[in-house]
């Protein structure tokens, strides 16, 4: 993937990375950023703005407050809220992190099965990836056709054996590949997990819990100490599971879509 960093030299540095990749399937010019709700340096993000000649940005805010948002609001006026992800923190301890009885098989996907774990990823994303919520607008400059490609080849082309530390593993049950997910193990002690998903027809039993406890006995072998996810704020069985299984929730994150070049 195509990227270009800009930098705020200042207390607070935020970055707003351009995607080339993104950029090219939705014909347009699309960036993305994280900040935190004490960020206020928005003279620095109109100049990367117009830097990076964006249409877009896909701003992630964490924890935003109400004086945040009220301020926000009038800073970026072409700004669709897409969703808000709960955030979760998994304490990874021996005791914990035991897998005694599986349900799935699990396989670490290689560039062999890089068709198959994207074919896996759409087949169990029955969402829309860019956020629950949706507006004429983007819908017309974002098919649910495009997004889906988005995160499918994305996912598949960065986790299927290319870098070290980047992991894709695709559940079978009874031989057929039926749930998957991807983490990024390369910030030790600290495990993040991008995506998780199992097919519709297999949700109504224990696969997702047998995933979670594959998944922290992965990150004690490798010697992690936290591992860190989220769950959309409409996603309550996926919460309920991960709650259940020890994860904590720590925060949210907001995620807004701003317009650019009206």
């Amino acid at each position: 993937m195509l990227l270009e960093y800009f930098k705020f030299i200042n207390t607070f540095i935020c970055m707003i990375e351009f995607s080339g990749r993104e950029s090219k399937l939705f014909n347009l010019r699309f960036g993305r950023a994280t900040i935190n709700s004490d960020f206020d340096q928005w003279n620095d993000v109109q100049k990367a703005v117009k830097e990076f000649n964006l249409d877009y940005l896909r701003l992630k805010i964490v924890n935003p407050d109400s004086d945040f948002l009220s301020g926000f609001r009038t800073m970026a006026p072409e700004a669709d809220l897409t969703g808000i992800i709960r955030l979760y923190k998994i304490i990874i301890t021996h005791e914990h992190a035991q897998h005694p009885a599986p349900i799935a098989v699990f396989k670490k996907a290689t560039q062999a099965d890089k068709q198959l774990l994207k074919e896996l990823l759409i087949g169990t994303y029955t969402d829309v990836p860019f956020g629950f919520y949706q507006y004429p607008l983007l819908t017309k400059n974002f098919s649910l056709t495009l997004q889906m490609e988005n995160i499918g080849s994305y996912i598949s082309d960065q986790f299927s054996d290319t870098e070290a530390g980047k992991e894709a593993y695709i559940g079978y049950l009874n031989g057929k590949p039926i749930e998957c997910f991807a983490s990024d193990f390369r910030d030790s002690p600290t495990a993040s997990t991008l995506y998780a998903g199992i097919l519709p027809e297999y949700r109504d039993n224990d696969l997702f819990k047998d995933m979670i406890r594959f998944f922290k006995n992965l990150c004690l072998q490798k010697g992690m100490t936290k591992a860190i996810c989220g769950a959309r704020l409409e996603n309550l069985p996926s919460q309920v599971a991960m709650e259940k299984e020890g994860s904590i929730c720590y925060g949210h994150e907001w995620v807004y879509m701003i317009r650019f070049n009206k």
